[in-house]
């Protein structure tokens, strides 16, 4: 709705459960101190009365999920559909999925309406490119240092130009220092660049 969301809570599946145990849910919502109120745990979700956390937030800056919770009774895809469609007839904003997380993608990419290729890049390569962007950024920073040794068979790289050069104008200090700089410079330079982007994906995470 055109502002950052600040805070979202999961609250009991009625406002009445929520002020018995001490949740004032309609003072947040209607003081604007919560962004989104995903409602309800599972426990009587085809009795749910979201309709009344919607009436509530009608005409305020508050989003009102419906909250599918997979631990509860067994609720197979087909429930799961006809508790999703109950929730938008009464006027959600959205789902809020919990304990899914475990579920496998092929189950997500269904229930999401994704197609293949949608699955692929929003569902499973953000999973695995968390996994591995530490440890492949390590290796590939330890290959570039290692890359030194194939001076030794005469492949030209980096150590093995400088090797050359001191060869040639008999700057052993300079040449050395200089060789050392530029490898700092290469490993340094992408270190800092992997941890920005491990950044940016743990936040978008988030």
């Amino acid at each position: 709705r055109g502002r950052r969301l600040q805070l979202a809570v999961r609250v009991p599946p009625t406002l009445y459960d929520s002020k018995r145990i001490g949740l004032d849910v309609e003072t947040w919502i209607t003081e604007g101190l919560v962004d989104i109120v995903a409602a309800g745990g599972g426990f009587m979700p085809f009795e749910q009365p979201i309709r009344e956390f919607v009436e509530v937030a009608e005409g305020r800056d508050c989003l009102i999920y419906g909250s599918l919770e997979a631990l509860r009774w067994a609720l197979d895809e087909e429930l799961l559909y006809a508790l999703a469609a109950r929730f938008w007839d009464a006027g959600v904003d959205g789902f809020y999925l919990f304990n899914y997380f475990n579920a496998p993608n092929e189950w997500k990419r269904r229930a999401t309406g994704l197609k293949e290729y949608q699955s692929f890049v929003f569902v499973i390569l953000p999973q695995a490119l968390r996994k591995i962007l530490s440890p492949l950024a390590g290796q590939f920073l330890s290959t570039i240092k290692d890359s030194a040794i194939m001076s030794v068979i005469s492949i030209q790289e980096l150590t093995f130009q400088g090797m050359e050069v001191m060869s040639a104008t008999f700057l052993t200090f300079e040449v050395w220092i200089t060789v050392t700089l530029l490898y700092f410079i290469l490993t340094f330079s992408l270190s800092r660049a992997i941890a920005v982007l491990d950044r940016r994906m743990n936040n978008n995470r988030s």
